[in-house]
């Protein structure tokens, strides 16, 4: 028997990017797409702990490293999606983001969902 797939939330404040990305891991096997919304107040009563929130929002490194921190400690698995040219990344890596994913390169699904995440049911 497989496991169930991983259950993703997309939040982004671009809705072509946002919808492109959830399209991209609602095709993948193993992966779910639970949620797609523009900001995390959206989203917030669809996530559950242990799953994984691909972020992409334009706020200041403070602010985001602040949306990590709150998404991490309610077990959630965030991986922060940004440019090369987003300097203020380091704010929200130490608060606990498990990956930056540069969105000058392309990249695959599985690329972006680590791939050392707890499957579902198996924390």
């Amino acid at each position: 028997m497989s496991a169930p797939p991983s259950r993703v939330a997309v939040i982004g404040d671009c809705p072509l990017f946002r919808r492109g990305l959830a399209q991209v891991v609602g095709a993948a096997d193993d992966l779910e797409c639970t949620v797609g919304a523009p900001s995390v107040d959206e989203a917030e009563d669809a996530l559950q702990p242990g799953d994984v929130v691909l972020l992409d929002l334009r706020l200041p490194p403070a602010e985001l490293a602040a949306v990590v921190h709150r998404l991490n400690a309610r077990g959630l698995e965030v991986v922060v999606l940004c440019s090369e040219l987003q300097r203020g990344i380091v704010p929200p890596m130490q608060a606990g983001s498990r990956r930056r994913v540069d969105l000058t390169r392309f990249a695959p699904a599985h690329d972006i969902v680590p791939d050392d995440l707890p499957q579902q049911g198996n924390p």
